[in-house]
């Protein structure tokens, strides 16, 4: 008996999976079914007679251009679909997520500035969206600190890491509270996965309760350190995790990553590395090789010179005509219009420059350049230029 009913089960648990495949692949299978027809009828006519050629060929035809049409109809009205449900899901959530970016931009940025202020053997923490476990080394870390032991220097760090801040919070905990409202709207607009991401999180009651007492363990200070690093950890999981759920939030998280790594690594060389000895160090020795070095090269050194006084006496306008000689000649992150555009065009250091072989043969290769040249300094700046050279010579 007992192999009677799971053999019933099996069947009733093929079967009820079998229909759900049907039901989802119905159109696709009566696509191709017409299709087959179609092309058969098609196929057909060629050995038949008379009218009948006509009739098959034409139901045939008629049937492969009905289908076309429909599958060309319903993949746009899919996407439009796709379209209207992600504005309708960014419109939802857009609070959320923005908020969970906010915070998790911010944590992330005072754990990495912890760490590196701090000296500690442990590496930088980014991408948690993707791998929350790499934060337990750094929890680890923090659960075997002995606060009372610490500088003053290193408890301010420590209060700075825990200083998120009441306002990013509660806006969290308040969007948190919403979503709940949203549950059977939301349903219709996300993914299993997504939803199931989104309300693991307001489920989490412990979480609310920290964030409603805040004050009882951090309050301008350190009150209660293990509930301290319990609610960092928590309020980064969630945010995480929200992050986790949605994906098209993906890029505006990885770009405030970025923006924080390279904000830190800036205060990294100004802060820490240019005040080490390592850094003066190699400052000395550089300034020592270079002096050897001019010593042996004078002419380096005089070249050194004209240079220095070339730069001092340097005016906006060489400025910009070095940036011009890059966009004509070579490859520049200046627009050739906006540069032209702070020209005089009856300057006879700007004439004189654009005659030079180098910048004539180079404009030979792009109209484009001619003509925004032309556009300011007129068709005839060549013929200008002959001018102020002929008068200069003269003079």
């Amino acid at each position: 008996m007992k192999k009677v009913r799971a053999a019933k089960r099996k069947f009733k648990k093929a079967k009820k999976a079998i229909t759900v495949w049907f039901i989802n692949c119905f159109h696709t299978i009566l696509y191709c079914f017409g299709f087959t027809i179609g092309i058969a009828l098609i196929v057909l006519s060629f050995f038949l007679k008379d009218n009948w050629i006509n009739v098959s060929s034409g139901v045939g035809t008629g049937l492969l251009t009905s289908l076309v049409v429909s599958v060309a109809i319903n993949y746009e009205n899919d996407k439009q679909q796709e379209r209207k449900l992600l504005e309708d899901k960014k419109l939802v959530l857009s609070d959320i997520i923005d908020g969970s970016i906010d915070i998790y931009g911010d944590v992330v940025y005072r754990i990495n500035e912890y760490v590196m202020f701090s000296n500690i053997l442990l590496k930088s923490f980014y991408g948690l969206y993707d791998n929350f476990s790499s934060y337990n080394e750094f929890e680890d870390y923090l659960k075997k600190l002995d606060i009372d032991k610490l500088s003053a220097s290193e408890r301010k760090h420590l209060e700075t890491l825990f200083n998120i801040g009441d306002y990013r919070i509660d806006y969290l905990v308040a969007e948190l509270k919403r979503l709940p409202k949203h549950e059977y709207y939301l349903k219709g607009l996300l993914t299993k996965d997504e939803f199931n991401g989104l309300t693991s999180n307001f489920a989490d009651d412990t979480y609310m309760d920290y964030a409603e007492h805040i004050n009882d363990f951090w309050n301008n200070g350190i009150i209660n350190y293990e509930k301290c690093v319990r609610f960092l950890r928590m309020t980064l999981y969630i945010c995480s995790n929200i992050i986790s759920s949605i994906q098209y939030c993906r890029a505006d998280v990885i770009e405030k990553e970025k923006n924080i790594k390279d904000n830190l690594d800036q205060r990294y060389f100004e802060e820490i590395y240019s005040q080490s000895d390592e850094y003066i160090e190699k400052q000395i020795a550089e300034a020592q090789a270079r002096d050897e070095y001019y010593a042996t090269h004078p002419e380096e050194y005089e070249k050194a010179e004209r240079q220095f006084e070339e730069w001092q006496n340097e005016t906006p306008e060489d400025r910009i005509l070095k940036d011009l000689y890059c966009s004509i000649c070579g490859i520049s992150a200046y627009n050739i219009d906006d540069l032209i555009s702070k020209l005089d065009s009856n300057s006879q250091k700007s004439l004189l420059f654009l005659t030079r072989d180098d910048i004539q043969r180079a404009l030979k290769k792009s109209w484009k350049k001619r003509k925004a040249i032309k556009r300011k300094f007129g068709s005839d700046y060549f013929q200008k230029a002959e001018r102020l050279k002929e008068s200069n010579t003269n003079g």
